[in-house]
């Protein structure tokens, strides 16, 4: 083989190479989650959009207290959903009705509400209370 195809042959194994490394670091960056601000361990999902003007956060002698508003284009029936399979593999206890939820972990406690569960896109609103 001369000088020449073994140089062509290692530029190929090495783009090969460097477009899976590049392939990889994408998908990981697209694996990252956003978590809400002052609620621990609660991500922003997919497609869903906290309502930023409504957020509200102080903390009180027996701990944080927190509320948002999660919008998104499916009804909030879904939205709860999400979450309630989301949220256990952060620790999270829930347990769902038809309009609500409530999930639990160490002393803090999430609320989640469906604000209109006949609506077509959903607006869920978060509250995070201690836990006494």
């Amino acid at each position: 083989m001369t000088f020449l195809k073994r140089i062509w042959k290692h530029l190929k194994v090495s783009a090969v190479f460097l477009s899976l490394c590049g392939f990889f670091a994408e998908g990981v960056v697209a694996e990252e989650q956003i978590f809400l601000e002052g609620f621990p361990d609660v991500p922003l999902l997919e497609d869903f959009e906290e309502q930023l003007d409504a957020r509200v956060i102080f903390d009180a002698p027996s701990g944080t207290v927190a509320e948002t508003v999660i919008r998104a284009s499916v009804k909030g029936a879904k939205m709860l959903d999400s979450y309630a399979k989301e949220l256990p593999v952060f620790g999270w206890v829930c347990l769902r009705q038809p309009a609500t939820m409530r999930c639990t972990r160490e002393e803090s406690v999430l609320v989640f509400l469906d604000e209109n569960p006949a609506a077509e896109s959903g607006v869920i609103i978060l509250r995070l209370e201690p836990a006494n």
